[in-house]
């Protein structure tokens, strides 16, 4: 069975009224290139900007996805999430 992986980055602004967009960075064939882009997408969002890490999903493996709130924790108006999708090929 073959597999492609496909990195979302799902956006939530004002989310508690219910604005949201979803974002395809990615498909890849191979799994590592589909983890290393979510992770530099992650990292420059920490690095570059007023993100945070939530405490509760933040493994990519674990979890599935890592969640990151603008400028604090549980703030509900404006996070995102970034995930790798595993799908099969027919």
């Amino acid at each position: 069975m073959e597999y492609i992986y496909i990195v979302y980055q799902s956006n939530y602004y004002d989310a508690i009224d219910g604005g949201d967009a979803t974002d395809i960075l990615g498909v890849f064939k191979d799994k590592e290139r589909a983890y290393k882009l979510a992770i530099d997408v992650i990292r420059a969002n920490l690095k570059d900007t007023d993100y945070v890490i939530d405490d509760e999903r933040n493994d990519l493996t674990r979890d599935g996805y890592v969640r990151l709130f603008y400028n604090n924790q549980e703030n509900w108006r404006d996070y995102f999430e970034i995930s790798v999708i595993r799908k099969v090929v027919t």
